[in-house]
């Protein structure tokens, strides 16, 4: 007597790590009206038919990869436009990079670096003369 599983030949039928598995619901995308094995009324066996099944399958995947292509060029669009900045110095728009997210050129970082520097050794300037005057008060 040969043990042949019910749902043998069907083209819904599948296995996983030998154990015969229905995958109805992935096929047809809906919940099987029966239950599985001799109950089974959904049984198909053609071969044709199981083919046309699988192509639809991969046409289907590849649709969905080809929407998938398509919303993830958007939204890397979307936040390319994002992005956007203005320079800190000349505020001209553009898109900021790992070694330049504050200015548009290095121009205009040389340029800021040139501004802060004079504005730092004024301050130092100032301080060294505010220094000076009080250890002259000091000593007097």
């Amino acid at each position: 007597m040969s043990s042949v599983h019910p749902c043998a030949g069907c083209v819904y039928a599948s296995s996983a790590h030998n154990i015969p598995m229905c995958n109805y619901i992935f096929i047809a995308g809906k919940r099987r009206p029966c239950p599985p094995g001799t109950g089974c009324t959904v049984k198909i066996t053609d071969k044709k038919v199981k083919k046309r099944k699988a192509k639809e399958r991969r046409a289907l995947s590849v649709e969905q990869q080809k929407r998938k292509a398509e919303r993830d060029r958007q939204y890397r669009e979307k936040k390319k436009a994002s992005t956007r900045k203005l320079c800190r110095y000349c505020g001209k728009e553009f898109a900021p990079t790992p070694e330049n997210h504050h200015f548009c050129c290095e121009e205009c970082r040389e340029a800021q670096n040139k501004e802060n520097r004079r504005k730092a050794d004024r301050r130092h300037e100032e301080k060294r003369k505010a220094a000076r005057a009080a250890a002259k008060e000091k000593c007097k």
